[in-house]
């Protein structure tokens, strides 16, 4: 992202181009705290960002790739999300993410750098 830092924290976010995952890239949007590093998505794997979101714009438009935990560990220090959220008959299910979490460092680090202030 453009305004990332050298010291900037290196995220992945999983599902990009789906709604949530649009809405963390939004948030994460020239953050100087993070640098998205990794775009999973199945469905888009393999098409860069540009041509499949024109309308959010990624500094260094990557391709989407498969969400490999190999891939994610290698690429990111954080992954997002990291939990699942998933509609059952007796309601609403969060999860941890099993298939990230034991790869990478994941804490409530990032979600308190996303509320602190942008500059830019």
């Amino acid at each position: 992202m453009a305004g990332a830092s050298p010291s900037a924290q290196r995220v992945a976010v999983i599902g990009a181009s789906g709604y949530g995952g649009l809405q963390i890239l939004r948030l994460l949007q020239d953050h100087p705290g993070f640098e998205v590093t990794f775009l999973g998505g199945e469905r888009s794997a393999g098409k860069r960002w540009s041509e499949i979101i024109p309308f959010l714009p990624l500094a260094n438009d990557l391709a989407v790739e498969s969400p490999d935990p190999e891939a994610i560990a290698a690429a990111a220090d954080f992954a997002v999300p990291d939990v699942l959220v998933r509609k059952t008959r007796k309601g609403w299910v969060v999860s941890l993410n099993e298939s990230v979490m034991p790869k990478l460092r994941v804490n409530a680090m990032y979600a308190e750098a996303l509320g602190s202030p942008r500059t830019g």
